[in-house]
């Protein structure tokens, strides 16, 4: 159901850097059966309109238990962001998806993607800073840990 891996490569989020080491952890999201093109517009102002209520309401969902379980990694990890931004994309190979990119620290940085299909976790920190990795993998351990619970209680 989960899973974790580690590359140098993952073009949707981050650019391909040498000297940086990423983390990948993806979790099942909603599954929105029969999601037509028609349900999803763009305006002028290029925020997302999505015209039917229950695939809004399944990507809300889909972004916010993502994020109540990043937040609980971050508490349990001890970590506090320095620096935190959100994206709403409209892509049209994966559909529509929101993006929360967080800083921790001047060299770690988290993406959390959701869309309907999947949550995509990406952690990126320097390979060779001992102080970006120490906080890469306790946010790591913590988000694993609680990705296995379940998120109500």
């Amino acid at each position: 159901m989960l899973k974790t891996s580690q590359s140098n490569a993952d073009e949707y989020l981050y650019p391909v850097r040498r000297e940086y080491e990423q983390i990948v952890i993806t979790a099942p999201g909603p599954k929105l059966l029969g999601k037509s093109e028609e349900n999803v517009e763009e305006d002028s102002e290029n925020t997302l309109v999505i015209e039917d209520a229950e695939a809004g309401r399944e990507l809300y969902s889909a972004f916010n238990s993502a994020v109540l379980a990043f937040t609980r990694a971050l508490v349990r990890a001890r970590v506090e962001p320095v620096h935190m931004k959100l994206n709403v994309d409209s892509e049209e190979q994966e559909g529509d998806r929101v993006v929360l990119s967080a800083l921790l620290d001047a060299d770690v940085e988290v993406k959390i993607e959701a869309s309907l299909s999947k949550i995509k976790y990406l952690i990126v920190f320097p390979k060779r800073d001992r102080r970006s990795r120490r906080i890469a993998k306790k946010l790591e351990n913590a988000l694993l840990s609680v990705l296995q619970e379940p998120l109500t209680a």
